[in-house]
């Protein structure tokens, strides 16, 4: 059903480009009017094709065999994240930023530290594991 829905944007996209095309080839419209009316179903396009991603995105990863994975990976990701802010400092070196703007980043570099070191041991707990067979 989506795919039909995508397939008929598509040719109406195509048409209308045409047509656009064909109104600057007879000097109907100039090249600015060609350009902004261009740019405006560029982002009509761009927004329909983000929000059917956005739908495929969330009918998938809600479904019913991976709901348990969803939570699983959402839960773990927080976790992560709660641990980076528990250790994460608030000292201020300079004036420019506030303890709590030194705490977030701060978050976001011991994230990112952990989660390095997670996939690394991901990565060789995989490796081992195919030596070991």
């Amino acid at each position: 059903m989506i795919g039909k829905i995508a397939k008929y944007v598509a040719y109406t996209a195509g048409v209308l480009g045409l047509f656009l095309y064909v109104l600057f080839l007879v000097d109907m419209v100039n090249a600015d009017q060609l350009f902004d009316w261009s740019m405006e179903l560029f982002w009509v396009l761009f927004i329909a094709a983000a929000a059917l991603m956005l739908i495929f995105m969330a009918k998938e990863l809600f479904s019913a065999r991976a709901i348990r994975g969803t939570i699983g990976g959402i839960l773990g990701l927080a976790l992560i994240i709660f641990i980076a802010y528990l250790i994460s400092d608030s000292n201020v070196v300079g004036t420019r930023y506030t303890a709590e703007t030194a705490k977030w980043v701060g978050t976001g570099l011991w994230t990112l530290y952990l989660l390095f070191i997670a996939s690394l041991c991901v990565i060789l707990y995989t490796e081992v594991g195919k030596l070991l067979r």
